[in-house]
C-alpha cells in the first residue's frame, strides 16, 4: 500500500517491502509471540517508518485530504439506507466486501434516492444578514437554515428566468459545514434519466448565480479575489550591473549586508524612474 501511495503521489521511496516480509518470523519472547526481523534488515525497517512519516506529513494529513474524507463520509451516510453499509460492522464477511467498488455502486446505482447535485458553494453569512436587514443572533441553526433557504430559493427562481429550466426541478439545500460555516447546494429534483438533459445548462446557471450574488463565495470568485489581491502586476524584468551601481553609490570600505544592498538599489531605481517621468 505504501509503495502504491508513493507511486501515485510522486514521493520517492527506497523501502523494499518484499525483502522485509521474507525475513519476518513469529518468535516467542518472554512467553509471548512477536513478529521479529533479522538484524540485517534494520535499515529497511527504518526506511519503512521514514516513508510512513513522509506520506503523513506531505499528503495523508493534508487539509485537502481531510476535506475529501469529510465528503466521502457524507456520501456513505447518505447511501447507507440503500446499500446498508453500516450492517457490515457486525459481519466480518460483509466487511471484507467493502472495497473501492463501493464508490461505483453509489455513482451508478439505478433509481437511486440520492440527490444529484448541480453545484455547491460557500455562503457569506455577514453579507446575507445585511440583505435581511436584521440580525439572526440567538436564532437556532434550524431557523437560520429555513430563513436562508427562503432567500436563496427566491434568488434561484429569478436566475432561472434566463434559462429554459423549471424551478420545481431543483431543490435548494443549506447546511452547516465543519470546514466552512454555511454551504448552499442546488440539487436536481427529477429522475436520473432526465437530469442529464439539463445538466450543462443547469451548471452554467449555477455558476452565473454564484458570480452575481455577493453573498455566495463560489470557487471562481474566491480564486479571482486571491489573484487580484496577492499577485503583483508584472511589468518586466532585467539584470542589474552591480559594478556600475557600486560606482554610483560610492566606495564603501565595510561590506554591506544583502538587505542593505537591496534597499540602496531600490532607492536608485526609484530615482531613475522619477527622472524619466519628468
Amino acid at each position: 500500500m505504501r509503495k502504491r501511495d508513493c507511486h501515485y503521489l510522486g514521493i520517492p521511496t527506497a523501502f523494499d517491502h518484499e525483502r522485509l516480509l521474507k525475513s519476518a518470523r513469529v518468535c516467542e519472547v518472554n512467553k509471548r509471540k512477536h513478529i521479529c526481523f533479522r538484524d540485517k534488515v534494520a535499515e529497511n525497517i527504518y526506511g519503512m517508518f521514514h516513508t510512513r512519516y513522509t506520506l503523513h506529513r506531505q499528503a495523508l494529513q493534508h487539509k485537502i485530504g481531510y476535506i475529501i474524507d469529510v465528503k466521502i463520509r457524507d456520501a456513505f451516510v447518505l447511501a447507507d439506507d440503500m446499500l446498508e453499509i453500516s450492517h457490515a460492522i457486525d459481519d466480518m464477511l460483509e466487511y471484507t466486501k467493502l472495497t473501492d467498488h463501493i464508490f461505483d455502486q453509489i455513482l451508478n446505482k439505478p433509481n437511486t434516492l440520492l440527490k444529484k447535485c448541480v453545484g455547491e458553494a460557500k455562503l457569506n453569512e455577514n453579507k446575507l444578514q445585511r440583505i435581511l436587514e436584521t440580525s439572526l443572533e440567538g436564532m437556532s441553526d434550524d431557523d437560520k437554515i429555513e430563513k436562508y433557504k427562503e432567500i436563496l430559493s427566491e434568488s434561484w427562481k429569478e436566475n432561472l428566468k434566463e434559462y429554459k429550466l423549471t424551478a420545481s426541478d431543483f431543490v435548494i439545500c443549506v447546511s452547516k459545514s465543519e470546514i466552512h460555516k454555511w454551504l448552499v447546494s442546488v440539487n436536481y429534483n427529477i429522475p436520473d434519466q432526465d437530469y442529464l438533459k439539463v445538466q450543462l445548462e443547469a451548471e452554467e446557471c449555477f455558476h452565473k448565480w454564484c458570480e452575481e450574488e455577493e453573498y455566495i463565495d463560489s470557487a471562481r470568485s474566491i480564486l479571482r479575489d486571491v489573484l487580484n489581491r496577492r499577485l503583483p502586476k508584472f511589468v518586466g524584468e532585467a539584470r542589474l550591473k552591480e559594478d556600475e551601481l557600486k560606482q554610483i553609490l560610492g566606495d564603501r570600505s565595510e561590506p554591506q549586508p544583502k538587505a542593505s544592498k537591496i534597499k540602496d538599489y531600490k532607492c536608485l531605481h526609484s530615482i531613475a524612474l522619477a527622472r524619466e517621468t519628468l
